[in-house]
């Protein structure tokens, strides 16, 4: 494999041509000294534009980028010989516009309902002040479920048909900055 230097000395060899010899060779990059910072020597009249040519020349010559590859999540049922990690996620709901006087428990209940045959790990509750508490409560739910099923716990809790009537539900997101309350 060439050296860095190599190449851009194979690469720079153009712009010599085209700003003549003298140029290039007050560049240092004939004699083989290192440019400072990184600095490539260009001719006056060279146009930035061949910064996309010179990087195809690097691509075409050798240097190529590297890809990310993709995690791989094993699958198999037949190799049993190691055994991976139960992972839980947590779901976060935020539940309005419940009567003033509905309690934690009920909610729970509630929930128990709407997950149906969805494996949940856990359920907590949390009452949230409400800006007219006497008109309606608020809560917090976190319900903790498998990571397999993840995505589908997210689409259940936050489908329309799964809660009573005029019950206002939505993702909850903690709040940035400070709250210690969970």
């Amino acid at each position: 494999m060439k050296s860095s230097l190599k190449v851009m000395q194979q690469l720079m060899l153009p712009d010599a041509e085209l700003a003549g010899v003298s140029n290039y060779a007050r560049s240092g990059l004939a004699s083989g000294s290192v440019v400072d910072k990184g600095s490539v020597a260009r001719s006056p009249n060279k146009v930035p534009a061949s910064f996309a040519s010179k990087a195809e020349d690097l691509r075409r010559i050798g240097m190529k980028e590297h890809s990310k590859r993709k995690p791989v999540v094993g699958s198999s049922a037949t190799n049993n010989h190691v055994k991976s990690v139960d992972t839980v996620r947590t779901v976060d709901i935020f539940i309005s516009r419940l009567h003033p006087s509905t309690s934690n428990s009920e909610l729970v209940d509630c929930v128990e309902t709407v997950k149906g045959d969805l494996s949940v790990t856990g359920i907590k509750c949390n009452k949230l002040q409400s800006k007219y508490e006497h008109l309606y409560s608020s809560f917090h739910v976190a319900v903790t479920v498998n990571t397999v099923h993840f995505k589908s716990a997210i689409d259940l809790f936050s489908s329309a048909e799964a809660w009573p009537t005029g019950v206002f539900v939505k993702r909850y997101f903690h709040p940035r900055h400070g709250s210690t309350e969970d």
